[in-house]
């Protein structure tokens, strides 16, 4: 059977081939010192895909999910329902034996939203490098680290729209088509003056690189895609950035929420 793909066109920043270390500010992407490279590229409505994409092959699925959280701007549902949920998640989905949930974020692109809010990012990307997801998974989990981070880990993302996304969704790459040098390294700092120890991967053009999104995603969808991989042979890499896709039926902002995880098998 063969099935019609529908793409959208969309012009996306991606970091200049020739940048080999810059600052990334994660409160302000816009303040960064990264150089910019605007390509053109296809991006495919997964939806419309004959196989549904999955974890093991293209590094990102889609899955419905209800949650609990009524509400999430309110830290104590994140804190007290989300977090697990996700991890349950993630656990049900993957067979991992331990899953931790080691940063959340909400992201809103409404003009009144407040300066502290995120915007949704527009530089494809993986947030951290190999060493990094090692590092988070100390802060995290203390002197336990290491009896976990000795066996297979996996860094995992859960995406979500905390109402239809209808407004810069976001679009993640097929893993297979991704090579580790097409990435570049950024020092994190959460602002100037707030230096991290953390390394991130921002990613340059290749015309080899496939890019899907899943448009109008509901709230009871979530978006999973993997960020590391530490058995090598399995796939690694899928980055991601929100695209610009003008909706005509509904302008609304994109109000989003995600969760980064680690996986330990």
């Amino acid at each position: 059977m063969v099935v019609c793909e529908r793409q959208v066109q969309t012009v996306v920043g991606f970091t200049h081939p020739a940048v080999t270390a810059a600052v990334h500010y994660g409160q302000n992407s816009f303040k960064s010192e990264l150089e910019y490279d605007e390509r053109e590229i296809a991006v495919t409505d997964a939806r419309s895909l004959a196989a549904r994409p999955s974890l093991d092959d293209y590094g990102f699925m889609l899955t419905g999910h209800e949650t609990a959280v009524s509400d999430f701007t309110d830290p104590a549902q994140i804190e007290t329902i989300y977090r697990q949920e996700m991890c349950d998640l993630v656990q049900g989905i993957t067979g991992a034996e331990k899953v931790i949930v080691f940063h959340t974020q909400l992201r809103d692109n409404s003009p009144s939203a407040h300066t502290d809010i995120r915007r949704p990012a527009a530089v494809p990307h993986i947030d951290y490098n190999e060493d990094t997801f090692r590092l988070r998974a100390r802060e995290e989990m203390g002197e336990e680290a290491e009896q976990w981070l000795c066996r297979r880990f996996a860094a995992y993302n859960v995406w979500r729209g905390v109402r239809p996304v209808r407004e810069m969704p976001l679009a993640v790459a097929d893993a297979r088509t991704v090579r580790e040098d097409d990435f570049r390294k950024t020092i994190i700092h959460e602002k100037p003056g707030e230096p991290t120890p953390y390394v991130g991967m921002p990613l340059t053009f290749n015309p080899d690189q496939r890019w899907y999104f899943f448009p109008d995603m509901q709230p009871n969808e979530a978006l999973l895609f993997k960020q590391c991989d530490s058995d090598h042979d399995r796939i690694q890499w899928t980055p991601h950035v929100a695209i610009d896709v003008p909706s005509k039926a509904d302008p609304t902002p994109r109000v989003s929420f995600e969760v980064r995880t680690l996986a330990f098998f």
